[in-house]
């Protein structure tokens, strides 16, 4: 059964690796059709990067600044939904977060577009494909920590830190993040 098994893996793996191999092989062979032996050169690497460097590097811009805003974005906003979780606020704002995900996108993106269009720097940047990035992922950010939060025992070690004399973003940064993250590696799998 471990032949039969370690076989269909294998088979697996260079269905979807070899092709992706060919490709790079026949971006750097001087000539598509005659395959390596007409020679290896970076030409249409170059050509690439030339029409499309820009649009490539955009793209990595946007794939880092994304998950950072909505960390950065995130933490807080997860942490203030637990503090005031039984309000009708907050219920509110969980629900408003989470309607991007129940429009097509496309809605989303032309909503964006006619509320910030008029904008036209903020229009023209790449800061505002950023925009409709955050709106999408956030909820997917804020809803996890939100329940980490919920489950790790933070309210009576806040309290004793604020009466120690602790500031927000002391026991933020000192006691709800490593809470959070130390919780997150003790809870159950749930996949």
């Amino acid at each position: 059964m471990f032949w039969v098994e370690l076989a269909v893996a294998v088979s697996a793996s260079l269905f979807l690796t070899v092709p992706v191999f060919l490709t790079v092989m026949t971006a750097f062979t001087a000539d598509a059709f005659r395959g390596v032996g007409s020679g290896l050169t970076p030409d249409w690497i170059i050509k690439v990067l030339d029409t499309y460097g820009d649009t490539i590097f955009r793209s990595f811009y946007l794939a880092l600044a994304a998950p950072a805003c909505c960390l950065v974005l995130g933490l807080p906003l997860a942490h203030a939904l637990v503090k005031f979780g039984k309000s009708k606020i907050a219920a509110l704002v969980e629900e408003a977060l989470v309607l991007p995900l129940s429009v097509p996108g496309i809605a989303v993106g032309l909503g964006i577009l006619l509320a910030w269009g008029q904008v036209s720097w903020f229009r023209r940047s790449w800061l505002f494909i950023l925009a409709g990035h955050v709106v999408f992922c956030l909820p997917f950010m804020v809803r996890p920590v939100a329940s980490v939060l919920r489950a790790a025992p933070l309210d009576d070690q806040e309290e004793a830190a604020r009466t120690m004399g602790a500031g927000f973003l002391t026991r933020f940064f000192g006691l709800v993040v490593p809470a959070s993250g130390r919780a997150a590696s003790r809870a159950p799998c749930r996949c």
